[in-house]
């Protein structure tokens, strides 16, 4: 007997198209907003919106203005960047020095409040919602400087040591100087607890998301702008425990045991950093938690729905490495109908600029417009150690797997250049 699909594959395709959303709000790093970033640009390819997806935005400029200079300016419908400088926050250095030897003074957040942020996005989406993809305080700070700080160690010093409890000392200098506490709220332009308290009080028309309720944001995320159950359906990606690795190959760790093992008076000096982060996302998980409630049984119905499909979708789209590294190339997009679930945010531009055709899956494969199977073309997996590996890797001994043993095999064998 065939099993029933999420909805009837006549009405997924003949679904209506949903009024153009205007939507702005600051990427924040390790809360889940490259997951967001893809399922809006999932949309933007499937209704022909203009969607700004990467790329920085600077809450104090005057005039935002997207694109070329050489070219008309681009007027984004959606826009959901990182704020610049947010992504030095979860690197304690003030200096950074790269494997070339070319030093460089750490870009940081710039220091704005709230309505200066909102005046902002004004200027760039003209009525746009605020939307806010928020994550546990404290596992995003354990994350974020896994993410950077751990990553850009050099490893040649502890080859023979613990990893973990290398962590955790390398990470009491970090909390000690104080670097990338209360991230969240400053991103947001919120100071200090009164206009933390301010914002709070305002959350009824912001679009929230916890990376705790995940499933239930999207879903009431997703019914506050009409959109069709199938838009929010996505595969997790950056994922630390899963890939092992970041964007540029370096090793991370698996960020849940670290927060097991976390030492009683460290966790107290890192609760201590993040004061209006803590009173910020609670409220705001509180919130998406009533918000679901709301929905009744429907929305609990909807959510077992989306959790099925997700592992139906994450069977048929199996990974052949890391998420975080995956670069495909733009001929991948046209035979591949997984690839627009596979890719992080440094594919973004080029899935936008490419348009490739939409497809629904129904539990089973893709299907298209007509109802017709979609068969995948899978080409080969190309990931950033094809084109930065070696670049950044080689002089900070943190070049991994196959590539390190061939790298190696290349130096033992002895070199007949300049031979008479």
């Amino acid at each position: 007997m065939r099993r029933s699909l999420w909805l009837p594959t006549a009405l997924l395709c003949a679904a209506s198209q949903p009024p153009e959303p205007r939507l702005a709000g600051p990427k924040m790093h390790k809360t889940a907003s490259t997951t967001l970033g893809g399922i809006l640009a999932r949309a933007a390819n499937k209704y022909k919106w203009q969607a700004r997806l990467y790329g920085t935005t600077h809450p104090l400029d005057p005039a935002p203005r997207f694109g070329s200079r050489l070219k008309k300016a681009e007027t984004p419908s959606i826009l959901y960047a990182h704020v610049y400088g947010s992504a030095n926050e979860g690197n304690p250095s003030d200096v950074m020095l790269l494997p070339s030897g070319k030093k460089f003074k750490m870009r940081r957040l710039p220091v704005y409040e709230f309505a200066q942020l909102q005046t902002y996005y004004g200027k760039a989406v003209p009525g746009a919602r605020l939307v806010v993809s928020l994550r546990e305080p404290l596992a995003r700070y354990i994350s974020m400087m896994n993410y950077f700080a751990h990553a850009e160690r050099d490893t040649k010093k502890e080859l023979d040591g613990d990893t973990t409890q290398l962590f955790f000392e390398a990470l009491r200098k970090h909390v000690a100087r104080g670097r990338g506490g209360d991230y969240q709220s400053r991103v947001l332009g919120l100071r200090n607890a009164s206009a933390t308290s301010s914002f709070i009080q305002q959350m009824d028309n912001i679009l929230l998301l916890t990376t705790a309720r995940m499933d239930e944001s999207l879903i009431v995320l997703r019914r506050a702008l009409g959109w069709a159950p199938e838009d929010i359906l996505h595969l997790d990606v950056h994922v630390s425990c899963s890939d092992g690795v970041r964007y540029d190959g370096r090793a991370v760790l698996c960020v849940e045991p670290l927060l097991k093992e976390l030492p009683r008076d460290l966790h107290e000096a890192i609760v201590s950093l993040h004061r209006n982060d803590l009173l910020l996302y609670n409220a705001a998980d509180a919130a998406v938690a009533s918000r679901f409630v709301k929905l009744g049984p429907d929305g609990e119905q909807e959510r077992d729905k989306l959790r099925l499909r997700k592992r139906q979708l994450a069977f048929h789209c199996q990974r052949e490495g890391p998420s975080s590294t995956y670069r495909p190339d733009k001929a991948a997009f046209d035979g591949d109908p997984c690839v627009p679930y596979l890719i992080n945010d440094a594919s973004f531009q080029m899935y936008l600029s490419r348009r490739p055709p939409s497809y629904v899956f129904d539990g089973r494969t893709f299907i298209d417009k007509s109802g017709t199977p979609v068969k995948r073309h899978k080409k080969e997996w190309r990931d950033v150690f094809h084109l930065r590996a070696l670049q950044y890797n080689v002089s900070y001994g943190t070049l991994p797997g196959e590539l390190a043993k061939r790298l190696e095999k290349r130096r033992s064998v002895p070199t007949t250049r300049g031979a008479a």
